[in-house]
């Protein structure tokens, strides 16, 4: 367990806090400012651009310079019909996305966190040092109790796995990723 970016993360959760910062268990990375180009404000964090606790770590310019960055997406043509092209940044200045959107015509795609290769969840568990459980426990919303997730409700799963107050969830029949009615050992998406 990594407890030095557990305890980061829950200073950028209290920063987050404190200071109003959009917040949104749902997505990594998402914008909901109009009117703001580029879209996401990588480094400047002005834009309007919401995160989740592992987007808000994506953020922060010490665990970038530790390995953990944020990434965007980008595609021209149809994604929803494969006839598209994509290239993903890897912290974005703004300056390469509005050469990008502006310039070379190519749209805004997803936002992700990565870490050594492994995105999202696992990305998570890499970074903390944690099991994919205790990682799922910290960043999905669904893991969470109903209702609207607060930077302080993150803040008490930190603590608890920094603490060691966290068990392990018993695998069920729920928890497996079914495709073709088959379980699937990797998420198929």
């Amino acid at each position: 367990m990594n407890t030095t970016h557990l305890r980061r993360a829950i200073e950028i959760m209290r920063e987050v806090e404190a200071k109003q910062l959009p917040f949104d268990m749902c997505n990594w990375l998402s914008h909901f400012g109009e009117g703001t180009t580029p879209p996401f404000g990588i480094r400047e964090h002005t834009c309007g651009t919401a995160a989740c606790m592992f987007g808000w770590c994506g953020l922060d310019e010490g665990f970038q310079k530790e390995g953990l960055a944020v990434f965007l997406s980008f595609y021209k043509g149809d994604p929803y019909y494969e006839n598209y092209d994509e290239k993903k940044l890897i912290n974005p200045t703004i300056a390469e996305q509005n050469r990008l959107i502006h310039e070379e015509g190519w749209q805004l795609g997803t936002a992700g966190v990565s870490f050594e290769g492994e995105g999202g969840t696992a990305a998570a568990a890499r970074f903390f040092g944690i099991s994919i459980g205790a990682a799922e426990y910290l960043t999905l919303p669904g893991r969470y109790d109903e209702g609207k997730i607060f930077p302080e409700d993150v803040i008490k799963r930190l603590e608890n796995v920094l603490n060691g107050i966290f068990e392990e969830p018993e695998e069920s029949e729920s928890d497996e990723y079914v495709y073709n009615d088959e379980p699937y050992e990797d998420d198929p998406f």
